[in-house]
């Protein structure tokens, strides 16, 4: 993408003319009983009072939530794929038999996919690498293609999320790039839609509101509608960032350096900051941790009954810290933009939470073993692999000693994940990989333990009921800065035969 396409051009004011916009008007309201097409779903969202959470936190104001998860396909960016499908078919951009390629970090993928099979485009969706696994398999169920690019490319780059879009346009007769960090129908099908519908609910008065900023469209789509007719609304946008970065993101005013985290999984990643973001309409930025966002997303679904992603959690403890100024006649709404679909092996698991030190590893069934540190298990001598080797080398590793999973670590000695066999078959058959191919390209996440007083068997039980081996690393100082030293893997046999050999009843 060239740097005059990361600018946008939109003119608009907030005393400017309606008259005057050089976009059409799309009308929210859909009166239909009956319905022709599951994308007639889209918006109209449901606006549902919030009681027992705010009624905690002792906030005085009427605190309300715009459920954008209950869109067809589970997020508000339904609104900006039926609206960008719907203009390019209007303005013959797009024809029947074209391709549709989106870039998409998120929800956008599934979105467009979900649209365009109903309508009948082929698509591709271009992603990071580290796309959650059941978002994966929804786009698979939709028919859509998915390239995935490296999550640590500048998107910018040739390799790149947007690069990669580019050159597939050039290589695919009749093929038509939708991207939502660029078109002006991502703001416009909130300030058409989202925005009217909030503030025809409320009579035309909305005293705040909270909203997450990721491709920038909805805030700025909202917020210029807001400026216009409810001036006086505070407007918050929440800055996403993992518990990492939570230091250094900025707050408050600072509205020039934001520090957007790419990837739902959290992984470090370049900056970007979105050209569809209109910043002048913001009147505060927050910043929020990921963390704090599960556990309130939990608690959403156990007191309110609102079955919601993280980033709907994240909006929600931004708004009961800032409802806090409000009064008792004041109305506060927050954009709730994603559902729980994507999340089940996530945060909705107890495991998953104690794992990631979200919650503290509890013990269950008051287990004699539990807190003993993992340095007392014997384990048998580790098998690692370089990322530099190849796939069919690993594998021959795999077979030779019988095991199903491999630390993977670079060539500085520090660990970067794990592979297993059936992970790196399966890459070989789908064709993402050749056998001769670094085995580095088969890496996955993992869940590591460091070494420690909070490495007990309690939390390798926990860790060993998300994946085969539980990973024990500790921290090192090398040449070329802090690394992850792999010491050692943990399977459910080392666990049971410390049990057997040291349980205090055969004393």
């Amino acid at each position: 993408m060239d740097e005059a396409e990361t600018v946008s051009k939109c003119t608009w004011a907030a005393d400017a003319d309606p008259e005057t916009s050089p976009h059409i008007k799309i009308d929210w309201k859909n009166e239909d009983k009956v319905h022709n097409c599951v994308t007639r779903l889209v918006g109209n969202t449901p606006i549902i009072k919030l009681n027992k959470i705010p009624e905690s936190a002792g906030i005085q104001c009427e605190m309300y939530v715009k459920c954008e998860y209950m869109n067809p396909g589970g997020s508000e960016k339904d609104r900006f794929a039926v609206r960008a499908i719907q203009e390019a078919e209007r303005t013959k951009t797009l024809k029947p038999g074209d391709t549709i390629i989106a870039p998409s970090l998120g929800n956008t993928a599934v979105s467009m996919a979900l649209v365009a099979a109903i309508k009948g485009y082929p698509i591709k969706i271009v992603t990071p690498d580290d796309i959650i696994e059941y978002r994966e398999i929804t786009l698979n169920l939709l028919g859509a293609d998915i390239i995935k690019v490296s999550k640590n490319t500048n998107p910018n780059s040739k390799t790149g999320l947007f690069g990669v879009c580019e050159t597939l346009s050039c290589e695919i007769p009749h093929a038509v790039i939708l991207n939502p960090y660029t078109s002006p129908d991502n703001p416009l099908c909130h300030y058409d839609g989202t925005a009217e519908e909030i503030l025809d609910a409320f009579e035309g008065s909305v005293d705040m509101l909270v909203v997450n900023c990721r491709s920038g469209g909805i805030i700025t789509g909202i917020g210029r509608k807001i400026r216009e007719k409810c001036p006086n609304c505070i407007m918050v946008g929440i800055n996403s960032v993992t518990s990492s970065e939570a230091e250094q993101a900025p707050t408050n005013d600072d509205k020039t350096s934001l520090d957007y985290s790419y990837s739902d999984s959290g992984s470090a990643n370049p900056e970007f900051l979105p050209m569809m973001l209109d910043q002048s309409v913001i009147d505060k930025w927050i910043k929020s941790d990921k963390n704090e966002g599960f556990k309130m997303a939990r608690r959403l679904i156990a007191d309110e009954g609102i079955f919601c992603g993280v980033y709907s959690g994240m909006a929600v403890c931004v708004a009961l810290n800032e409802a806090k100024t409000l009064s008792a006649s004041n109305k506060c709404v927050i954009i709730l933009p994603d559902n729980i679909r994507d999340y089940l092996q996530m945060f909705v698991n107890d495991s998953w939470l104690q794992v990631k030190n979200i919650e503290p590893c509890s013990n269950p069934g008051d287990y004699w073993w539990w807190d003993v540190n993992i340095s007392e298990l014997r384990l048998k001598p580790l098998q690692i692999a370089e990322d530099s080797m190849s796939c069919h080398s690993v594998m021959h590793i795999m077979r030779k000693y019988r095991i199903k999973q491999v630390p993977i670590i670079n060539k500085h000695n520090s660990l970067v994940g794990a592979v297993t066999f059936s992970g790196i078959i399966n890459k070989i058959l789908s064709g993402e990989v050749h056998s001769k191919d670094p085995v580095g390209k088969c890496v996955t996440d993992y869940n590591g333990i460091e070494e420690g007083d909070s490495a007990t068997l309690g939390l390798a039980m926990r860790t060993l009921e998300l994946q085969p081996n539980a990973i024990i690393y500790q921290i090192a100082s090398s040449e070329v800065g802090i690394i992850k030293k792999v010491t050692g893997l943990v399977k459910y046999i080392d666990i049971l035969l410390y049990i057997q050999a040291n349980d205090p009843k055969k004393v």
